[in-house]
């Protein structure tokens, strides 16, 4: 998000210090240009208290492993909140990458908590999504 809006997420990417997006193969070998685990940290909560979609998003992408779009175009219906379980689905704005993207991940209390509290507090909801 910082190298597509970088005047939107300037100040996030210097306040965390963000190193360089996509590391060269040699670089992830000395583990350089990922982000440590305070990093991440910092990154979520900055999320969390200034950019509460991106926060859900970052939960999942981080938390589940989902991809940007995976996460992007989640449906309610893609989410077992009894199982604690998300399904990456085929929708009509989103196919996944390969077949084995067509996937059910188990999730934690934490991310159904951060994904129920989305849900709850959208005043529009999409009956597509349902």
């Amino acid at each position: 998000m910082s190298r597509t809006y970088p005047n939107l997420y300037r100040d996030v990417t210097a306040n965390l210090k963000l190193r360089k997006l996509r590391p060269t193969q040699s670089q992830i070998r000395e583990k350089q240009n990922i982000l440590d685990a305070s990093q991440l940290r910092s990154l979520i909560l900055y999320l969390k208290e200034h950019e509460p979609m991106l926060y859900v998003m970052g939960m999942l992408q981080v938390f589940c492993g989902l991809r940007v779009l995976e996460a992007a175009y989640l449906r309610d219906k893609d989410i077992d909140f009894v199982e604690k379980t998300i399904t990456v689905a085929e929708s009509d704005a989103h196919k996944p990458k390969t077949g084995s993207s067509y996937r059910t991940i188990p999730v934690c209390d934490s991310i159904i908590e951060v994904i129920s509290n989305w849900l709850d507090r959208l005043k529009i909801k999409h009956q597509d999504n349902m």
